[in-house]
């Protein structure tokens, strides 16, 4: 996959003026961490920061990669994960990574805000000169890449290197769960048990009838159900093909944000969200998912999951996790089927 991420708004050139000359040998070795903890000190210095990266983002660490994805009372990844995050801006093509690898850029260490600041001057600017010239017209401006959607430092990438052979592995069991993940299982008592497990049994039932008709009532929501079918009943990859079966016995877990919703506690969550992930080993003790990321799709996970919503009119909708985990799973962990490889390829 390419993606082009220039970070221009409106025709304003963001990029920092001193890029052409931010060299490997000229550059500041620094952190993550060192970045977010003072991105002013580094704001426009030429740096060189090595460590795993996923898409638009570099993280501390695998831990630091979890963190991200502890969410706040307002729904915005929360200070411990802010910490261990930076944005990579690249001004030129990209083969976006869809697995979290090792990667070493050097660039010129900018922040979001920076440029957010830089619209919001021109913004003020249009709105002086229509107050003066009585024109109705107005320029939208906005941030793309990673600054559209997340605030902190940010590289904008002169050069990078990536190591291949390195794959990192998801965190399992029940302390990673409390020290790094950002999934909880929902109890029997919460409200939205009995609403989530009814919504299980029915799309286990469909799977293992091979009920196209019930399957798309579940998991079309507004459109064509084509692919979650394909995916669900006919890729020879999908995790989903020992829910066939109607007679294998598949342990179920049901999982929710552990950050609850609009600042309601997990706990007290009227809606029917959350995560329905069936074993397929017949086992996964200390090995479900600790975190959103690892309910994607992966053929080595020993489970697949689906995602429970309720949109805005209040319909409640199943998606199958068909974007790929970017974690690999452990050897100790893989699902195995009988006399097979990981994930039975």
């Amino acid at each position: 996959m390419i993606l082009p991420l220039l970070m221009l708004a409106a025709g304003t050139d963001l990029r920092p003026a001193n890029m052409a000359q931010c060299r490997a040998e000229k550059a500041v070795a620094v952190t993550v961490e060192q970045l977010t903890a003072a991105a002013g000190q580094f704001e426009g210095k030429c740096v060189t920061v090595s460590g795993p990266a996923w898409r638009r983002s570099m993280y501390s660490g695998v831990d630091g990669f979890y963190l991200t994805y502890r969410l706040g009372p307002d729904g915005w990844t929360g200070p411990e994960g802010r910490r261990r995050r930076v944005g990579l801006n690249f001004t030129g093509p990209w083969a976006g990574l869809e697995s979290l690898r090792s990667l070493s850029v050097t660039g010129v260490a900018d922040s979001c805000e920076r440029m957010r600041r830089v619209l919001d001057a021109e913004d003020e600017a249009e709105e002086r000169l229509r107050k003066r010239t009585g024109s109705q017209a107005m320029t939208i401006r906005m941030l793309s890449g990673y600054c559209h959607f997340y605030p902190g430092p940010v590289v904008w990438v002169t050069d990078f290197k990536q190591d291949v052979s390195r794959l990192y592995e998801r965190r399992v069991g029940e302390e990673a769960r409390r020290s790094v993940g950002s999934l909880v299982e929902v109890a029997p008592q919460w409200p939205r048990y009995s609403g989530l497990l009814a919504l299980a049994r029915q799309a286990r039932k469909a799977l293992g009838d091979r009920d196209r008709q019930r399957l798309t009532e579940l998991f079309a929501k507004g459109g064509n159900p084509r692919p979650e079918l394909e995916w669900l009943l006919e890729k020879p990859g999908t995790p989903f093909r020992e829910l066939h079966d109607p007679d294998f016995d598949a342990p179920l877990a049901i999982f929710a944000d552990a950050a609850g919703q609009y600042g309601v506690p997990a706990a007290a969550v009227p809606t029917l969200d959350g995560y329905v992930c069936f074993c397929r080993t017949g086992d996964c003790q200390d090995k479900w998912p600790i975190a959103e990321i690892d309910t994607r799709m992966n053929p080595d996970h020993p489970y697949a999951c689906f995602d429970v919503d309720t949109d805005g009119a209040g319909a409640v909708y199943l998606e199958s996790r068909r974007g790929y985990a970017p974690l690999r799973e452990p050897p100790g962990s893989a699902f195995r089927p009988s006399g097979g490889k990981p994930g039975g390829r």
